[in-house]
Order: C-alpha cells, then structure tokens, then sequence
C-alpha cells in the first residue's frame, strides 16, 4: 500500500509500534507543493497519510487461520488495497458471523490493554 504514495511524492517517516495491540503504522509526509495564496480543498496542501498494519503472526492460532482464510482468497487483491480502501470495499468475502465476532472478541481483549 506504501509503494502508491511513493509513487506520488510522499516520503516515509518513522515507524510507530504498539506492542500490546498487535499493530505497527508507518507515517508519509505528503510532497511539498507550492501553491497560489488562499488555495482549499483539492488543491490545498495534501494531508500526512498513516498506514496501519495489524500483526497477525502475534495474535491467536485461531484468529491468525480466520484472518488468513480470507485474506489468501484474496490472491493478488492486495495490490489493489489503497483504491479498495478508497472504495470502502473488500478484496475478500465477507467472514461468516461467528468467525466475526470471534475476531471482534479477539481483538476487544488486546485493545483493551
């Protein structure tokens, strides 16, 4: 997902772990643009972008197979992740409702701490 904001000028800051989370994120400063005065909205200044990345190699036996069930269905979806993520769909089936609430029991327990 990094590699498309490179491609757009962003450059990669510094990394923030969360240890008790399970979750590591990486910071992109957006390029410098220079801009006429009083410039908004699409042609204002770019926004920092944060991406997350939950370890899933750290979490259960269990939650890992669930999260990889679906995400290896997936194949090569990852590569679209960024215009997934924009579009607010998945590259992957939906999980059946009780492997959802497992995660979500799952992850409510390390969120907590």
């Amino acid at each position: 997902m990094a590699s498309f904001f490179l491609d757009y000028g962003y450059t990669q800051k510094e990394e923030l772990t969360f240890p008790a989370k399970k979750l590591r994120a990486l910071w992109f400063s957006p390029p410098s643009t220079s801009l006429p005065d009083g410039a908004t909205g699409v042609n204002g200044p770019l926004p920092r972008i944060f991406i997350s990345e939950l370890l899933v190699d750290q979490m259960s036996p269990k939650t890992q197979e669930i999260i990889r069930k679906y995400t290896e269905i997936s194949g090569r979806g990852n590569k679209h992740a960024v215009l997934a993520s924009v579009l607010g769909s998945l590259t992957w089936e939906k999980p059946s409702y009780s492997e959802f609430q497992q995660l979500a029991r799952y992850l409510a327990l390390i969120l907590q701490h």
